[in-house]
């Protein structure tokens, strides 16, 4: 009979190298089925259980009249991560507290991301701030407005709200503007003792960090070497961009009743409306967010140059389709 061993095998996925833990057997009898198994494209708390977990009792051969071997600990010793946003320094510092050696690669110091323009807007909840808060991240509870709802209307074609609804979460959520929050964490992610090379990525740099590394995880969004990866049309069919996208962040939006919500507005044939509170480099806020259908009235942001002209064509849009949330901006 043959018993099922472990091993530990270097090899390929892509352009990084990395360890993969494998039985032998698994190996010989499928390479490309064990590598489609091993499916890295989790999300970076998966990622962190496969890296730091238990290997898993190899199943016993009927054939075979040895004993089950014990099953072994396997932890990856040094890990490179490429992208510093929101995924790449999450999984690095939880890396970090869980004890493995990480190199981040980011292609913008703290200063950069602080004085650059806004991003994005984001709203982090319940789960998603207790992962922050178990890595011991969590900077902003004390000072960032509090989100305790969530509201849904959907416009009647005479501007008035066919629906509406809200409901109360469970527990609060929040909005923590990328400005203020990666560079606190790439500051943090040094303060623990680990490396960050302040670099752009390209394959030259891929290459030469896998063979400092046991593994190396691409968190990039954008850029050269997010193209090495090809769209998975199975998961996303779209090949261009479903809306037209633009936010603001605002100061003196009107409080909305009883407490802070994510509000959320459709408009059929036109787009949607999202508003919600937040915290920005300047403190409290309000983020506004339009998403028009592509071609459509709320596909009208190419012309606009400065803050005041975005402002007052989002006024105008809120004014046109969303009397009820206008009257919030006066």
């Amino acid at each position: 009979g043959k018993a099922s061993r472990w091993c530990s095998t270097r090899g390929a996925i892509g352009s990084p190298r990395a360890t993969h833990i494998c039985r032998i057997d698994d190996w010989q009898k499928s390479p490309a089925a064990l590598l489609r198994r091993l499916d890295w494209q989790k999300s970076p708390a998966a990622l962190l259980q496969k890296i730091s977990a238990v290997s898993p009792q190899p199943p016993h051969c009927a054939d075979s009249a040895l004993p089950r071997p014990a099953p072994i600990v396997v932890r990856m010793r040094r890990i490179g991560i490429v992208g510093a946003g929101h995924s790449g320094l999450q999984l690095g510092l939880g890396l970090l507290q869980a004890g493995h050696e990480v190199i981040l690669l980011s292609n913008q110091r703290p200063e950069q991301i602080r004085d650059a323009r806004v991003t994005s807007s984001q709203c982090m909840f319940a789960t998603a701030i207790a992962h922050e808060r178990a890595s011991g991240i969590d900077f902003w509870a004390g000072e960032c407005p509090p989100i305790e709802e969530v509201q849904l209307a959907i416009a009647a074609p005479d501007n008035t709200r066919a629906l509406q609804w809200s409901a109360r979460l469970d527990s609060a959520a929040m909005s923590v503007d990328q400005r203020v929050k990666m560079p606190r964490w790439l500051s943090e992610f040094e303060r623990r003792g680990s490396e960050v090379r302040f670099q752009s990525a390209d394959i030259t740099v891929l290459e030469a960090l896998s063979r400092e590394c046991e593994l190396v995880v691409v968190a990039a969004g954008k850029g050269e070497i997010a193209g090495l990866f090809e769209r998975d049309a199975a998961r996303s069919p779209f090949t261009k961009p479903m809306r037209a996208l633009a936010l603001a962040y605002v100061q003196g939006l009107e409080p909305r009743p009883r407490c802070a919500a994510v509000c959320f507005n459709i408009i059929p044939g036109v787009g949607e409306y999202f508003v919600f509170p937040a915290l920005t480099l300047s403190g409290p806020c309000e983020i506004m967010v339009f998403e028009g259908i592509v071609g459509g009235p709320m596909d009208c942001w190419s012309d606009v140059r400065s803050p005041e002209q975005h402002l007052e064509v989002g006024c105008g849009l809120l004014k046109q389709f969303l009397p009820w949330e206008h009257e919030r901006t006066r």
